[in-house]
């Protein structure tokens, strides 16, 4: 339930393909009701203002906030209303140079009741 945890940045990953710093939240509810748009709007928040902040320059002073990508790994898909805002965001953050991405990893059984190999890599089970 990290998206629940407002004030924290999940995982700091440099992207080996990109170079990108990605700053990556994670959620593995799944998508129900208006109150996870909160959430993830809450979340957002605290990832922009970290990205845009002197302690990120401090923290990572190889990167400028142009140089980030904020990306949600999330275990379920999306609902509707989710998919409208992720629409929205990267208009939303291209003032600040920020990127933003999404990527379901769906842990649903296949037909031969394995878990899916495409499992995120933060995922241990």
């Amino acid at each position: 339930m990290a998206m629940a945890e407002h004030g924290t940045i999940d995982i700091v990953v440099r992207d080996p393909k990109t170079g990108k710093l990605l700053l990556v939240m994670t959620e593995d509810r799944p998508w129900d009701d208006s109150a996870m748009l909160d959430e993830f709007l809450t979340k957002l928040g605290t990832y922009i203002s970290y990205a845009v902040s002197d302690q990120f320059r401090i923290d990572h002073p190889d990167f400028k906030s142009t140089d980030v990508v904020i990306k949600l790994d999330c275990a379920h898909s999306p609902n509707d209303p989710m998919k409208e805002c992720f629409a929205d965001v990267p208009s939303k953050l291209r003032d600040f140079g920020i990127g933003f991405e999404y990527e379901v990893f769906e842990d649903e059984p296949d037909d031969n009741d394995e878990v899916s190999s495409a499992k995120p890599w933060w995922k241990f089970w």
